[in-house]
């Protein structure tokens, strides 16, 4: 027993020792995330990961317009500085906004935030002096920031706030036909008509040469004017991309295929509850008859929105039995109801997991509809661009929350649709089985979204999952060249057998004519 067991415990401490070996190298790695453009939201999904690394025992550097007050060791912020007024140039969100004018407002932003970015004297020495394993940036006009990873010699690992776009799947190798894939800012389903699926066509490949075409290259710009021309074209550098963490799962958004370099994190910023303040936790414990949350996050402030709606908003919510907790950027309002409770600021994830909420009137970000989804929270939503009129017409679709037009509110149109949800059952009971679905993962989403990172660090970029389809040109990727050799092939066999039926025709009516002159 005695001399069995000696050589049993010595290969276990070799195997602890070398997994303690191991562990303790992936814990010593050099992180550094660059997430300049983005809005606080967005910031709030990269954040979310990379203090979870620094808690992990990684190195992490963080360039990003909105640097925490607390950090936690092992985690250095270099602050981009105030890009509000270059988001103040953009659309006015007093409206709903289209595609078509958010696209090249963020496409001059990208360009004027990236050479910004550049040209920070810490970014400069981060250049100098320092290494780094791995880079994460963002795939939201986000291109400049691949050149950090050929500079650096590290690995990188892009994250998208939202689900992907056309050409991030392309980018990745990943099959998302536009045949059952919406493209991101479409209110198409997964099942399309004809119709349909031919404008989901030609706006996925629209989005794509408008990005190959009119962000690549001034950001490669950017790239050269402050590298020089030692580093590849970005085309280039996205085939050297290990991962790409997207926010959403086929629990939020429809399914689709995707190779192992890309893996959903949706939801990765709702964590377990903590006990809310106690002026908060006291005026939603004494709400008998429920409690409504209203915000349109960080982006557009409700003390933006137009006079006429401020003022149906305040006379529906003063008619209310309902308390209501109320997101309002200015220090006071006029005419505030007894019944309504105002702050600048909310935990509301928090607040959305009290007994107590009864329905959440929201924009409809990403993040929101999120959260309110794994809080089994309905939902009203007032979308005003991007994904937030996908997101809400999601949640009508699935029968779990209504939608309102900003243009168009009113005190009886407010009253009409809360108490529609509210006196109606089905749509919390919709939503606490779309909640539980959601929920029902075999790992939470940012302790899979660490172990990813850390499973790329540990194999040196695992470029061992990269798809083959990023090889491929677009005409291949997309079978064009077989489609076309198929075609041809049956042209020319058409053409053949015409041919055939012309020569055997036309022998028939010489062998005719020559008997009708014997006769």
């Amino acid at each position: 027993m005695g001399s069995t067991g000696y050589p049993q415990g010595i290969l276990c401490f070799s195997v602890v020792f070398m997994l303690c070996l191991s562990t303790s190298q992936v814990s010593a790695a050099k992180i550094l995330f660059v997430f300049s453009l983005s809005g606080k939201s967005h910031n709030f999904f990269f954040q979310t990961l990379s203090t979870e690394l620094a808690s992990k025992g990684h190195d992490v550097t963080y360039i990003t317009p909105y640097p925490m007050k607390n950090t936690p060791k092992n985690y250095r912020q270099i602050p981009l500085g105030d890009v509000s007024e270059v988001f103040g140039k953009g659309p006015k969100t007093d409206r709903e906004v289209s595609l078509f004018e958010i696209m090249p407002f963020l496409r001059q932003t990208s360009i004027e935030i990236c050479r910004r970015t550049y040209a920070l004297p810490e970014v400069k020495e981060l250049i100098k002096n320092e290494h780094f394993d791995m880079v994460v940036t963002s795939t939201f006009y986000s291109d400049c920031y691949l050149a950090f990873s050929h500079v650096f010699n590290s690995s990188l690992v892009l994250m998208s706030p939202a689900g992907t776009y056309p050409n991030d799947d392309v980018m990745m190798g990943n099959p998302a036909l536009p045949s059952f894939v919406p493209i991101f800012f479409s209110l198409y389903t997964d099942h399309m008509n004809t119709w349909e699926r031919f404008i989901n066509t030609l706006m996925s490949f629209s989005l794509q040469l408008f990005h190959r075409f009119f962000i690549i290259p001034p950001h490669d710009e950017v790239i050269m004017e402050a590298l020089g021309g030692s580093v590849p074209p970005i085309t280039e550098l996205q085939k050297k991309i290990s991962l790409l963490l997207v926010n959403s799962h086929f629990t939020f958004q429809h399914p689709h295929p995707l190779v192992p370099t890309i893996q959903e994190i949706g939801g990765i910023h709702v964590k377990p509850p903590k006990p809310l303040p106690e002026d908060i936790k006291k005026f939603m414990d004494d709400a008998k008859d429920g409690v409504i949350y209203f915000s349109m996050g960080s982006f557009l402030q409700s003390a933006d929105l137009p006079e006429s709606s401020r003022k149906a908003l305040l006379e529906a919510f003063g008619e209310l039995k309902q308390k209501v907790l109320w997101k309002w950027e200015n220090d006071s309002l006029p005419g505030q109801p007894p019944n309504v409770k105002l702050s600048k600021w909310w935990p509301q994830s928090d607040i959305l997991a009290h007994p107590n909420i009864k329905l959440f009137i929201t924009h409809g970000g990403l993040l929101s509809y999120q959260e309110a989804v794994l809080r089994g929270v309905p939902l009203i939503g007032i979308p005003v661009f991007g994904d937030q009129k996908l997101n809400v017409n999601r949640a009508v679709n699935q029968g779990v929350g209504l939608q309102m037009s900003l243009s168009s509110l009113t005190k009886e149109t407010i009253l009409k649709t809360i108490r529609t949800v509210l006196d109606d059952p089905s749509f919390a009971e919709k939503m606490k089985k779309r909640s539980s679905v959601a929920k029902d993962t075999p790992q939470p989403p940012l302790e899979k979204a660490v172990y990813w990172i850390e499973y790329v660090l540990r194999h040196e970029g695992a470029h061992h999952m990269r798809s083959a389809g990023v090889d491929l040109s677009w005409f291949q990727f997309f079978l064009v060249d077989i489609a076309a050799i198929l075609g041809l092939g049956f042209i020319t066999v058409v053409l053949v057998v015409l041919f055939i039926l012309k020569m055997v025709l036309k022998l028939c009516g010489t062998s005719n004519n020559a008997k009708v002159k014997k006769q």
